[in-house]
């Protein structure tokens, strides 16, 4: 599995190429993509907190349409803080796993649509980093047809 880049273009796979690897390091990330999902979804912060490395990052890449949602936040507290907010900034939202780039991401869906996509990378056990995508731009793509 080849690591997601925030430089490298956001590909959207066939929502059938889900689940179906059985390598070890793919089973690893949908694993820790699935348990981010069930505690963002409570929402928990403590519980998205404790998934995460002390020093993790999210990086948001709005492209300037949602201001007060860009930049990069540090540290466990920030990070989860920021992810319950992504949700909060799009009520009645729905989180689900979905693949980009050869590897699974979380998709917020919102009114029928594609609103965001967070791309994760671990360290050890634990989230490192994460950069979601809410640049209409860039999830045009996601929300063709």
């Amino acid at each position: 599995m080849t690591p997601w880049h925030p430089l490298r273009r956001l590909r959207c796979d066939s929502p059938k190429e889900l689940g179906g690897s059985s390598h070890d390091a793919t089973s690893a990330h949908a694993g820790a993509v699935d348990a981010l999902i069930d505690a963002w979804s409570e929402p928990d912060a403590r519980r998205v907190a404790a998934m995460l490395t002390r020093r993790a990052i999210l990086t948001v890449d709005t492209g300037g349409v949602v201001p007060g949602l860009a930049g990069t936040r540090m540290g466990r507290t920030a990070v989860a803080s920021a992810l319950l907010g992504l949700s909060r900034a799009h009520p009645h939202s729905a989180l689900e796993r979905r693949e980009a780039n050869g590897a699974p991401v979380i998709a917020i869906r919102s009114g029928g649509r594609i609103v965001a996509v967070v791309l994760l990378s671990k360290r050890g056990g634990a989230i490192d980093e994460l950069w979601a995508v809410l640049n209409p731009d860039k999830l045009a793509h996601w929300n063709d047809g």
